[in-house]
């Protein structure tokens, strides 16, 4: 049985300002207002980027997520970026070198990604009430996914097929307030300046997974309150706005959560890093 993983919250700053890119993975968005406090975030391989043959350990690995919210209509949804067109709701599991504690980067030499991509509109799901998160759905089977990871060597234990092990656990994600460890965190990691441009926007990514209870890693619902989230303002048609600097539009913390939900706008969120990956390879009971 593989060991109790645990948490390394924000190691290094892995978990800023994630954005994620049409091909599914993260890319470097900056956010007007706001510096990264690492200089090029998390910057995940995406089909272009991918450094074929590279060998990966995957000792970690994160949930991040990307999507809409109409708060209107109380769903969450597809959106559109300027240069790409519409693109679906995504949740993607990302396994990541054990050199990224040490670097402090995650990059195309040191991770890979499984993304499940959701087309429509779906609605808050029961457990965001019995949390007390703001707003969160969860990703039904039979989504779209791609393995990024097939591009990459990884021990053994994953058989050659990353997709199979993430996709037999159940994943929820959403957002709500910042958690106070995870805010303390931030605070004492982060040069004041990047703190004091942060704090406005930053709020609480949230996940939740039979992966998380089976494994110790959280209680017998699975759900943890360790990640941040950003949320970033759309038009009429979801189309994510963009600043005269060519950066996207942050909302400030205090107006996203809303009655029923959260502001409408387009939202991306972190929870990780967890260890060993190889939890996800264990069997489902």
């Amino acid at each position: 049985m593989s060991p109790t993983p645990r948490s390394h919250p924000l190691l290094a700053g892995l978990l800023l300002l994630c954005a994620c890119s049409g091909d599914g993975g993260p890319s470097n968005t900056t956010v007007d207002g706001i510096v990264p406090p690492v200089d090029d975030g998390i910057d995940v391989p995406t089909a272009d980027t991918v450094i074929g043959g590279s060998f990966i350990d995957a000792t970690y690995f994160l949930v991040t997520a990307r999507f809409a919210y109409d708060e209107s209509s109380q769903q969450f949804s597809s959106y559109a970026h300027p240069d790409d067109g519409l693109q679906p709701m995504s949740v993607s599991v990302l396994l990541v070198d054990s050199d990224a504690a040490l670097t402090g980067t995650v990059d195309a030499t040191n991770s890979c990604f499984v993304t499940m991509e959701l087309e429509g509109s779906v609605s808050n799901a029961p457990w965001v009430e019995e949390q007390e998160a703001w707003a969160g759905f969860d990703l039904p089977a039979g989504t779209t996914v791609r393995d990024n990871c097939r591009s990459y060597g990884l021990p053994s234990e994953w058989g050659g097929d990353v997709a199979s092990h993430v996709t037999k656990w159940r994943w929820s994600v959403g957002v709500g307030p910042l958690n106070d460890e995870t805010r303390s965190t931030l605070e004492q990691q982060l040069p004041a300046s990047e703190w004091a441009a942060l704090q406005p926007f930053v709020v609480g990514g949230v996940t939740l997974s039979d992966l998380f209870s089976l494994t110790g890693l959280a209680g017998d619902d699975g759900y943890l309150d360790l990640g941040i989230g950003l949320g970033f303002e759309v038009d009429s048609s979801f189309q994510i706005e963009i600043g005269g600097t060519g950066n996207y539009l942050p909302i400030e913390a205090q107006s996203i959560n809303a009655p029923g939900g959260i502001a409408t706008g387009y939202y991306e969120i972190e929870v990780g890093l967890f260890e060993p990956a190889t939890v996800l390879t264990n069997p489902v009971p």
